[in-house]
């Protein structure tokens, strides 16, 4: 079975990121995601910080006790990460954690700077780059995904709409078809359980150096916009409020005349923290190899055994299932 590693070089996707709106509908943080968090560990080995504990006596004893506290330094690069001492940061810059994660600091220092001691992105810009590499890790699934759907979609449903200057000529029952038409069009919904910060992180470490206590899961929808109607701002009203640029993008990057020259797709992104965000991606890999992994990872000869080890959820279905950490 074909895995994202063993295809051939990709060129240079065609676009950029184009996000069209984004905004936070405050849902409620985690304790995993603020200020809540445990004190911070060493990154490398784990140790950490001993509280001094108060003077203790009892009737039987006047021995008294206390507990040297274990002064912890951050890196000088992303005031973020915290060590012990001098050899656990420079251990880690060069190779990654104790355990053998395989991850050095300095690939890793940037994206920690990004999220903050409280693993809170506060800045448009680092939510835009939080975003994209976010979404770089599942592209050879997310975007073979889209292709298999929208293939099948486009089996199923009706022709491309007429031309604009066609349209205007329409009678009221062919605009009406036209519009149930343009409904019919889908974009990618990703959603996680995560919050955007915990998804931009290279590793399912915390800011604080203390692992992440749940898998970190995508669940990746085909949706169109009918269905967008219908059913996902029945369960959350508030996403109304990207409904036109939504279907804005859809019309901005839709292909009529040949498939094959997709370049693009539209995504509509939400995350636990609230985040939700509209865009235009590239499409990567290009369409043909789309065609041939949409085939394999989703299609209906694709059975447990062929499935790869990141894709969760049956082939075939409705929606599927990612876990960041296996890809």
């Amino acid at each position: 079975m074909t895995t994202p590693s063993d295809l051939p070089p990709q060129p240079q996707p065609p676009t950029q990121f184009q996000w069209k709106q984004c905004m936070e509908l405050g849902y409620a943080d985690g304790p995993d995601s603020n200020d809540d968090m445990a004190d911070p560990v060493c990154f490398y080995c784990g140790k950490e910080t001993s509280q001094p504990s108060s003077p203790s006596s009892s009737p039987s004893t006047t021995t008294t006790t206390t507990t040297t506290a274990t002064a912890l330094s951050r890196c000088a690069k992303c005031h973020v990460v915290t060590y012990c001492s001098r050899d656990c940061q420079v251990a880690n810059w060069k190779k990654g954690s104790d355990d053998g994660d395989g991850l050095a600091h300095k690939f890793t220092c940037s994206a920690y700077k990004r999220v903050g001691t409280d693993m809170i992105l506060t800045y448009p810009d680092d939510k835009e780059s939080a975003r994209q590499d976010f979404f770089h890790r599942i592209r050879f699934y997310a975007s073979p995904y889209f292709i298999h759907k929208s293939r099948i979609a486009a089996a199923e449903h009706y022709p491309s709409p007429p031309p604009p200057s066609q349209e205007q000529q329409q009678s009221p029952q062919q605009q009406q078809q036209t519009q149930k038409e343009k409904n019919e069009r889908g974009f990618l919904f990703v959603q996680s359980d995560s919050t955007l910060a915990e998804m931009s992180l290279p590793k399912p470490i915390l800011a604080n150096g203390i692992p992440m206590t749940k898998p970190r899961a995508v669940l990746l929808h085909y949706l169109t916009v009918q269905e967008y109607i219908d059913e996902l701002c029945r369960d959350d009203f508030e996403l109304v409020a990207v409904s036109g640029e939504l279907q804005n993008a859809i019309s901005e990057c839709e292909v009529t005349d040949d498939a094959r020259k997709r370049k693009e797709y539209v995504v509509l992104m939400r995350f636990r923290c609230g985040h939700v965000a509209v865009g235009i991606v590239p499409l990567v890999p290009d369409y043909g190899l789309c065609v041939m992994l949409g085939e394999q990872y989703y299609g209906s000869g694709a059975g447990e055994e062929g499935k790869d080890d990141a894709v969760g959820g049956g082939h075939g279905a409705g929606a599927v299932q990612l876990y960041l950490d296996d890809i």
